[in-house]
């Protein structure tokens, strides 16, 4: 039984969403159309310079209300007075099937208008199927240009160049996303952010995404967003106090179901 698992679970993670579950957008900009690229901080590494405290950073991801599908994510900002670093650890799957990642970012404030970032990634495989673990290790490079105040136009290269390690002749492209993405943040007013963004994936296939997020009132956010190919609406909250944030976010997929997240910060 737990082999027809792990073939369906194959053919459900690459085939249907067409997506890396390592690499899954943070709660916040899951809420927000999946907007990876230009809200996240973990994901861009050239935003890691717009965080100015240390933030300790957990979440819980579901796709699609299957516990296979569960994506477990915690990381660490640190921002040093030359460069702002991150260490961040990922796990997707279950006791049979098990995806992890482990990566260092470092993200750096070049002038007034730009910053750039490197994200560094290793990941592997634990399988039953398997005797070896496959694994892969891949850059990210991101720049972000800021024209005008509190507008944010982003550029991201992702896993690029990557290196296959241990897989023995085993081809396997869901370590491979292979994307780039354009994309910008822009806060019309003080209490609206709008965020959009295109991608090409693995040199094939476009996608994008529009994302929303209003301050309703003190430190309480509403968000919503649109996914494209595949259409995927989300919508999302947060709350913020003392020192900590939550996040909490639902995506909704006509064909598959309904996603959702949960996510605790805490800045110091």
């Amino acid at each position: 039984m737990k082999y027809i698992t792990f073939v369906l679970l194959i053919l459900f993670s690459f085939e249907l969403s067409k997506a890396n579950d390592l690499r899954t957008p943070d709660v916040r900009n899951l809420g927000m159309g999946e907007n990876d690229l230009v809200n996240s901080l973990l994901f861009n590494p050239a935003l890691m310079v717009l965080n100015k405290d240390r933030q300790i950073y957990f979440e819980f991801v579901n796709r699609y209300q299957l516990k296979e599908l569960n994506t477990f994510n915690g990381a660490f900002i640190y921002p040093f007075e030359l460069l702002t670093t991150a260490v961040e650890i990922t796990s997707f799957g279950y006791k049979e099937y098990r995806e992890n990642m482990f990566r260092f970012s470092l993200g750096k404030q070049l002038d007034g208008k730009w910053s750039a970032g490197i994200g560094i990634q290793y990941k592997m495989l634990q399988s039953d199927l398997y005797e070896f673990i496959p694994a892969a290790l891949s850059i990210d490079v991101g720049v972000s240009y800021k024209p005008v105040d509190n507008l944010f136009i982003n550029l991201l290269i992702v896993d690029f160049p990557s290196v296959k390690i241990n897989q023995n002749g085993i081809d396997y492209k869901m370590f491979e996303l292979k994307k780039i993405q354009t994309g910008f943040r822009w806060y019309i007013i003080q209490q609206l952010l709008i965020s959009s963004g295109i991608s090409f994936e693995n040199f094939e296939r476009f996608s994008g995404s529009f994302g929303l997020e209003y301050l309703a009132f003190e430190n309480f956010h509403l968000r919503a967003g649109i996914h494209l190919s595949p259409f995927r609406p989300s919508i999302g909250v947060g709350y913020s106090f003392l020192s900590f944030t939550v996040d909490a976010a639902a995506l909704f997929d006509s064909v598959l179901g309904i996603s959702s997240g949960l996510a605790v910060s805490y800045s110091f």
